[in-house]
């Protein structure tokens, strides 16, 4: 219900402009039917299919039955099916689930792995990192995530190709001027400025919507940490956060590899692209530790 209410404050965010021209109960429900017929669908695409064939483009299929067991063990305390194991290569830890249309994927870092098997990080610790993921699929995280971000992810899209018209319209109107053809300068320069406008006012919209859809993850995460606090002692589980954070903190910035969809990982990758660091979909490392009870 949360996600609905989420997609719907998104959808008439986003649809601001429309109903700032025509307000009236008829262009709010056109402005949730075109959401609903776009958005729904896109959502469970990106979901299902786009997301998943990203990962098993990179990942490998992993095959450990020490991790395994412990997968099968969370599973039915969460009622799902066993999800596939599969390990991508990077040298931070982290971990990651996503879901597709024949069942759950948790993918976990070679860096991870290799701080399991040589005991940095415990059994426990490692059950509780496992949890937290099986808990974003228990609870649908992925498609919810999907849904919250379809529509701003179209609206964005096109904000960015008018205002990239935009610049290049001014370009040529410049280069118009510089050889004194005034007329087809204004023009071009004119066209510049129409673009520009609607650029920013569907960009302002979606910057808009998307603290809200960025609510709606971190209250996920939060969800998710609850749930791998119920599979393992909460103080090990915040201890799993911390060792986490720690090793990827000693890790030289510039021999981490970007991780895809940073936004989805039990931690935020280190190396992130600049946007990504401008609004957060988890919520900072002390409130977790607060929210599992071991921080006052």
């Amino acid at each position: 219900m949360y996600t609905i209410l989420i997609f719907v404050a998104t959808s008439l965010t986003l649809g601001l402009p429309l109903i700032a021209l025509n307000r009236s109960p008829t262009t709010v429900g056109a402005v949730l039917l075109l959401a609903v017929m776009y958005g729904i669908p896109l959502a469970f695409a990106v979901a299902y299919i786009g997301v998943p064939m990203s990962f098993r483009r990179i990942a490998k299929d992993m095959n450990d039955p020490r991790l395994t067991s412990m997968l099968d063990e969370i599973a039915k305390k969460a009622k799902i099916k066993t999800p596939k194991l599969m390990v991508i290569d990077s040298e931070e830890c982290n971990a990651i689930a996503c879901s597709w249309i024949f069942g759950g994927i948790v993918i976990l870092t070679s860096g991870l792995v290799k701080a399991h098997r040589s005991g940095v990080i415990s059994d426990d610790e490692m059950k509780g990192i496992l949890a937290h993921e099986i808990g974003h699929l228990k609870h649908r995280d992925p498609l919810r995530m999907a849904i919250a971000f379809s529509l701003i992810t179209i609206v964005d899209w096109f904000a960015e190709v008018y205002l990239s018209n935009a610049k290049v319209y001014y370009a040529i109107s410049r280069e118009y001027r510089k050889r004194l053809y005034l007329e087809e300068a204004g023009a071009y320069g004119f066209m510049g400025a129409i673009f520009l406008l609607i650029g920013i006012l569907l960009k302002i919209p979606a910057k808009i919507a998307s603290l809200i859809a960025y609510h709606h993850s971190r209250m996920m995460e939060f969800d998710a940490d609850a749930f791998a606090s119920s599979v393992v002692d909460p103080k090990v589980f915040g201890m799993a956060l911390v060792k986490v954070e720690k090793i990827n903190e000693g890790l030289p910035l510039e021999k981490v590899k970007r991780l895809p969809f940073p936004d989805r990982w039990i931690l935020k990758p280190r190396r992130t692209f600049f946007l990504d660091e401008i609004m957060s979909t988890h919520p900072p490392l002390e409130k977790r530790l607060k929210a599992l009870g071991i921080l006052n």
